[in-house]
């Protein structure tokens, strides 16, 4: 059996890895000149969006406990940064994944793995062509364009991110979130540790573009009292939406052409994980694609609903809409 992935990222590697299981030696085509991410950035596993349904979480974390990745850290606090007010969270809140150039970096991790798969480099995937020439097909770009020209993109908004590596003193262990309307609308800051001395912070704004960026960051960067040392900064655009049907003939999407972002935070990494090694059981076992995958979809619309009822009630504490949903041990304080 032959088949082509498009994209070394995380969907498409967990797709080479899998296959590779199954006895399949995969080609993928990476439009870029290595497997690193740029920029580095760290992905969440929030267990508060794993809650909902038992049953279909454990299915999911079946799927991705089965390729052995390793966190960098666990979750254990959550600091939030209202308006008003501060809140805590504690206890096991989730995981923290590492996309960087190093060792511990899933895209790493991942890599290594992989044996006999042929990675071609600088070398752009062009689908139409090569559903011709190959059994099947995996899209696995991180982005929609794909989805959107074969007509089974649907959007729900587009964000602009901008952020920064930032070198100080950090707990490995703990998640920093600030919200207010005067510097992202409604939408929010983050702050994720790589380790002990090196940390990234994202600000996200709905319906930006990148020169509204700027000025919002100034403004976050003043209200926050942020002092930490700036060693890299960046500018993105982001799109959530969903896309269906996930498989076109002998093509299929994973990650985040799959529409796998999920709507909240923006996180995707482990939904990407998850749909590629699924869609390499569907293609090698024959497998239903979709129902591998039912647990990220309704999720996903899940989350959708809940960012829509944070973005009707900003004026209220996020906080007290986060606790209501599952996360243990919140306790709110005086703002400093």
């Amino acid at each position: 059996m032959r088949v082509a992935i498009i994209g070394a990222g995380t969907s498409g590697l967990a797709c080479a890895c899998e296959l590779e299981n199954q006895g399949i030696e995969p080609v993928i085509y990476e439009q870029r000149s290595n497997i690193y991410a740029s920029p580095p950035h760290i992905s969440c596993l929030l267990n508060i969006f794993h809650k909902a349904d038992i049953k279909t979480s454990t299915e999911y974390f079946h799927i991705f406990d089965s390729m052995n990745i390793k966190p960098l850290n666990s979750i254990q606090k959550l600091i939030y940064y209202s308006p008003h007010d501060t809140t805590v969270m504690e206890g096991d809140l989730g995981y923290f994944y590492g996309f960087t150039d190093d060792d511990d970096s899933v895209k790493f991790q991942l890599s290594s793995k992989l044996k006999n798969t042929k990675i071609l480099f600088s070398e752009f995937g062009d689908y139409v062509k090569l559903s011709k020439e190959f059994d099947y097909v995996l899209i696995a770009t991180g982005s929609h364009s794909f989805a959107d020209e074969l007509g089974c993109w649907n959007e729900w908004f587009m964000s602009c991110v901008r952020g920064a590596i930032i070198l100080g003193d950090f707990d490995p262990s703990t998640l920093v979130m600030w919200t207010g309307k005067e510097f992202c609308k409604s939408g929010y800051a983050i702050m994720a540790p790589f380790d002990k001395y090196r940390a990234s912070i994202s600000l996200v704004v709905p319906n930006a573009n990148e020169k509204e960026i700027d000025y919002y960051w100034d403004l976050f960067l003043s209200a926050s009292g942020i002092k930490y040392t700036l060693v890299e900064e960046f500018k993105f655009t982001y799109r959530s939406g969903n896309t269906y049907p996930l498989k076109v003939n002998n093509i299929f999407f994973a990650g985040n052409s799959a529409g796998c972002i999920e709507p909240f935070f923006g996180f995707g990494q482990v939904n990407a994980m998850v749909t590629g090694i699924a869609a390499a059981r569907a293609i090698s076992q024959g497998l239903d694609y979709e129902s591998q995958i039912h647990e990220i979809i309704t999720r996903n619309l899940w989350i959708k609903h809940l960012r829509n009822t944070y973005h009707k009630q900003y004026e209220d504490d996020i906080a007290s809409i986060i606790s209501n949903v599952g996360f243990p041990k919140a306790k709110q304080l005086s703002k400093p």
